[in-house]
């Protein structure tokens, strides 16, 4: 009989023993969670609490066991430090629980509470901000943080071996960090990488029309494809030959009657529009000398410049000024990609059509510098860390990357032209879960009123620093949004009744859906958008909120 009160005893103190892992329960006095143990359970409960004292929960445990056992005539009260828990979290009130109310808290208390998620998310993201910051360097100019624009000027060779005057600028990384076209290869939300943007695709589409009337330029042994070849030049070639029932189009370098590699034959003959050629990777072992468009050396190729798919011919020195992608093994603009070359990442599976869909999950793991990650570290140490403690590690995760994909989401609609990364919508989301978590206990926190104004003042600061480039204040007002919403349908709430639990999840779900939902036909349908939008992110004047990466004064012609 003993032994099988002893065991009986053993379950259940390990029941009560996993209710002090959770940070409420903790505020809670020992003599009301044990008071559905019998009198008779007691004595052995204290035994068992002093055989495991290096355990700091146990031993808490084991202070209230003796206060109760003292109110009963056994031994006398133990005197310990008070631990206070912080004031950022508030703390529980001194209550009378219902023993059916607690047998409901427990079953949803059950299981390790340690911060696993917390500390795993945290590490990835301070070895991926080390692994680019290695691998990009710290592109922050500090001589021009007063100004957040890099200026810089400089004489280049243009392909017409005329000197030009070049002035460039570029946005400063104020957190300490690579420099803007870097943040985009890293993996920052920018839509036009993720889907196909319509004011760029009618760009290029304009740019490859203009680029279709080109010609060759040539002066004496080298030449160039360009719309405006300067007077002083020996020939402007605009006809490879001379049949008016087929034109060829003169292509410096290249030829559909002198390309081994693709042979231009049926049914793969090559288009009488020059935008549509492929490139030539393999010449003929005999062209003739009239072909003076094959014969010269080419000093202009194409040249990837700024953020949007923009391309000039042009030399490799003027590319490498500007911060360009230059492309040695091609002759026209219309044979790259430009846009992929910015994006980096991985190829699209179809030319000229965006598909990098990742991008709206992989920033959350991503910072723009390392003031920015220090932010996310105490952040997910003081705020995330504590409320996982309460709420289990798959809850947490659910309304971190949940919350972070859809404030995503929302930026990549309604501000799809800057480059965005960190994970501000999932900071918002998880602070939304934790003000929702204290509402629905009012009245079992000390001071709420304070416990709550402390936390909208964490959101209002993190608002702010939604204005600075590179951190998303539309990620992070629909993250909280989505967080407030997740919060309401996986955080149990006890002392709800079953009837209005189910209506307030149902309601909140159905929310959700709708949000996606609508967010994603906004995002796929490509709607034009005000630009007023992006004010929220960036209402500074002047050159600071461009997002156009290295921006040229002047441009060269097609």
């Amino acid at each position: 009989m003993f032994e099988y009160i002893r065991l009986d005893l053993l379950k259940k103190f390990n029941r009560y023993r996993e209710t002090f892992l959770n940070s409420k329960m903790r505020a809670l006095n020992a003599s009301q969670v044990l008071v559905m143990i019998p009198t008779w359970h007691t004595i052995w409960g204290m035994v068992v609490c002093f055989k495991t004292l290096a355990n700091q929960t146990i031993l808490d445990l084991s202070y209230r066991m003796g206060d109760l056992a003292y109110q009963y005539g056994v031994g006398e009260p133990k005197k310990r430090k008070r631990r206070r828990a912080l004031p950022l979290y508030g703390t529980i009130r001194k209550m009378t629980l219902d023993p059916r109310l607690l047998s409901r808290w427990l079953e949803y208390e059950s299981y390790d509470y340690r911060p696993f998620f917390t500390w795993y998310i945290t590490l990835v993201q301070i070895l991926l901000c080390a692994y680019y910051l290695n691998l990009y360097g710290i592109g922050t100019d500090f001589g021009s943080l007063h100004t957040g624009i890099v200026e810089r000027s400089g004489d280049v060779y243009a392909p017409s071996f005329s000197t030009v005057h070049i002035v460039t600028w570029e946005q400063n990384n104020y957190w300490i960090g690579p420099s803007f076209a870097s943040l985009v290869h890293m993996g920052a939300k920018y839509t036009p990488c993720m889907r196909q943007d319509k004011q760029i695709y009618a760009r290029i589409i304009e740019e490859r029309k203009q680029e279709s009337e080109t010609g060759c330029c040539i002066w004496k042994d080298v030449c160039y494809q360009t719309s405006e070849c300067p007077k002083v030049y020996d020939l402007f070639m605009k006809f490879a030959n001379s049949t008016p029932d087929r034109p060829i189009r003169a292509v410096c370098g290249q030829d559909p009657r002198y390309c081994k590699k693709p042979r231009s034959i049926e049914p793969f003959e090559w288009s009488g529009d020059i935008s549509q050629w492929p490139i030539c990777n393999e010449k003929s072992s005999f062209i003739p000398s009239m072909a003076t468009h094959m014969h010269c050396e080419i000093v202009g190729r194409p040249c990837c410049i700024q953020m949007h798919g923009q391309c000039r011919i042009t030399t490799k020195q003027y590319c490498d000024f500007v911060n360009g992608y230059y492309h040695e093994n091609a002759t026209l603009c219309s044979q790259v990609d430009c846009l992929n070359e910015i994006c980096g990442m991985f190829q699209f599976r179809k030319k000229n059509y965006p598909d990098q869909l990742y991008r709206l999950f992989l920033p959350l793991f991503l910072h723009a510098g390392i003031i920015r990650i220090l932010i996310t570290i105490f952040l997910q140490f003081t705020i995330m860390r504590k409320f996982e403690n309460m709420i289990g590690w798959v809850r947490l995760s659910i309304i971190y990357i949940f919350s972070g994909i859809g404030g995503y989401l929302a930026s990549a609609t309604f501000e799809p032209y800057m480059p965005e990364l960190g994970p501000a919508g999932s900071q918002g989301g998880v602070l939304a879960a934790l003000i929702v978590d204290i509402i629905y206990n009012w009245k079992y926190i000390k001071d709420p009123i304070r416990v709550l104004s402390i936390h909208i003042i964490i959101a209002i600061f993190l608002l702010f620093t939604g204005f600075l480039p590179f951190i998303d204040n539309w990620a992070q007002i629909f993250g909280f949004i989505f967080g407030s919403l997740w919060a309401a349908v996986l955080i149990p709430y006890i002392g709800e009744s079953r009837i209005r639990r189910f209506f307030i999840v149902g309601i909140c779900a159905g929310f959700l859906i709708l949000l996606y939902v609508t967010l994603l036909i906004l995002f796929f349908g490509g709607f034009e958008i005000n630009p007023k939008f992006a004010f929220l992110n960036c209402p500074f004047p002047g050159k600071v909120c461009d997002h156009q990466g290295s921006q040229l004064k002047s441009w060269l012609p097609i």
